[in-house]
């Protein structure tokens, strides 16, 4: 059974089935038939161009949130701009705009990512983190590590300064993440050097656990 978190508003490192919208109708002269007002079909999504991610009402109210600070952001920003040209090129402008670990519904869970140290009296420290998402249509190893890059390359132009993501791994500077193919789905292994900076990681993506269904429900 699939767990569900549904993330706060501003919270947090291509919608499947977007709501659909009544087609604006122009104003009739009275010595005219009116038109009938026409609804549009709901759009679907292309996984030969994105990436098909779950989408609820409420999240497509986050990622019009997300999307509108971007396009901001990149009109004042040219290190913005720069740096979506060199890393972004080629992805769906939500996969450009939005941060994958706003997708929680598409995950599938988080674990602590350990590492051993050198020498004689190796131990295991904590190095960051793994986030697993779901093999939703359109995701692969190649398309998702070129998201996270992508967005890697935007956190360094805005000088990691991304208050609208408390949650994501990706935003702490010195981290690295590298996706791979998990029997659960895909995996991102988000790790830093720096201790503290790994911890930090930890408790970003800690936050991204899905909730129990008899949690959620309390």
């Amino acid at each position: 059974m699939r767990r569900l978190l549904i993330p706060a508003f501003l919270a947090a490192c291509s919608p499947a089935v977007a709501p659909s919208r009544p087609t604006d109708v122009a104003a009739t002269p009275v010595e005219r038939e009116p038109a009938a007002a026409t609804v549009s079909e709901p759009a679907t999504c292309n996984p030969v161009t994105s990436i098909c991610w779950t989408e609820t009402p409420r999240f497509a109210e986050l990622a019009a949130y997300h999307k509108k600070l971007a396009a901001d952001r990149r009109a004042i920003s040219p290190a913005l701009q720069a740096a979506e040209a060199s890393a972004c090129i080629g992805l769906s402008p939500d996969d450009r705009d939005l941060s994958p670990f706003t997708h929680t519904e598409d995950i599938v869970g988080v674990t602590l990512l350990e590492a051993r140290s050198v020498g004689k009296l190796a131990v295991w420290y904590t190095a960051g983190a793994t986030v697993t998402f779901y093999p939703v249509p359109g995701l692969s190893v190649e398309r998702l590590q070129r998201v996270v890059d992508c967005q890697l390359v935007r956190n360094a132009a805005l000088d990691y300064d991304r208050p609208e993501l408390p949650n994501c791994p990706l935003v702490p500077k010195g981290v690295e993440a590298t996706v791979r193919a998990d029997e659960a789905g895909f995996a991102v292994d988000v790790r830093a050097e720096d201790a503290a900076t790994a911890k930090l990681v930890f408790e970003r993506a800690e936050r991204l656990r899905p909730v129990p269904p008899w949690m959620a429900n309390n």
